[in-house]
């Protein structure tokens, strides 16, 4: 079970500012979560280039 106040991995600080990207780039924007898992997995891994995981 991963504690919540953990400080953040490099990984998990690298998942959580594309994910903010994504939600920056279509503020007020109701969007399905199919699009926001698409681009995110697709980022993250083109500039990565491993898969999007959950970093615990």
């Amino acid at each position: 079970m991963s504690d919540i106040h953990q400080e953040p991995t490099e990984k998990s600080s690298v998942q959580l500012n594309i994910i903010k990207e994504y939600f920056e780039m279509y503020p007020d924007v109701e969007i399905h979560t199919k699009d926001v898992v698409d681009w995110v997995n697709s980022t993250y891994l083109e500039r990565t280039g491993k898969i999007f995981r959950d970093p615990a």
